[in-house]
């Protein structure tokens, strides 16, 4: 393969993107792919951890860098979250430029984002699996976390957009950054003819 495949998985909090992502690294190893996931997640907390640069930022907005207190503020108000954002995705970015640069020799790229549409970064990959499940569904897999509360839970998820839900508008948003869509449902069973169609498309960026 000349070059590496990168897919976006996005979706809602406690959509199953990483376990739907865990799912598709198997199938790709068992098939002889290789493979780079990277969750979006696991970055932030590891730069907010090591970053001393970014901690600053943070505690001169927040005045915080612990990571249960920081995800209660800015996770459940828009203009918060979106301070925020300005102020770590760069780091993001930089950061999966770099690992997906130093190995630019596998096949495929998982990457693991669940606001990768809302923040502008679908050039990064060439499609976008967008996973949902019913919103009963999603409380019941987070309450079952047990680190947040339903209020909160109730409060972060109607701070997400709706339109991962609206299928006519992700589709527009995808086509206009050139890149590929699907529409992955984790209530259902994944199916080796549903994962071998994410693998076989040709590159769109």
């Amino acid at each position: 393969m000349d070059k590496m495949k990168k897919l976006g998985i996005t979706g809602k909090m406690a959509s199953g993107k990483t376990t739907f992502a865990h799912s598709l690294i198997q199938w790709l190893t068992a098939n002889g792919r290789t493979c780079l996931y990277l969750s979006v997640d696991e970055i932030r907390r590891r730069l907010i951890g090591e970053n001393d640069d970014l901690k600053q930022l943070l505690r001169q907005r927040f005045q915080t860098v612990d990571p249960a207190r920081l995800s209660r503020l800015v996770f459940s108000a828009p203009e918060q979250t979106a301070h925020y954002n300005s102020l770590i995705n760069p780091y993001i970015l930089k950061y999966v430029r770099e690992a997906v640069a130093t190995a630019s020799a596998a096949d495929f790229l998982l990457l693991e984002w669940a606001r990768l549409v809302e923040d502008g970064y679908l050039p990064l990959v060439d499609y976008n699996l967008a996973v949902t499940c019913c919103p009963d569904k999603e409380l019941i897999r987070r309450l079952n976390g047990g680190d947040l509360s339903e209020t909160e839970i109730n409060g972060r998820l109607q701070n997400q957009t709706d339109w991962l839900y609206n299928r006519k508008t992700l589709e527009n948003i995808c086509f206009s950054a050139g890149g590929k869509l699907f529409f992955v449902n984790t209530e259902q069973p994944l199916t080796k003819s549903e994962t071998e169609k994410y693998f076989e498309q040709p590159t769109g960026i």
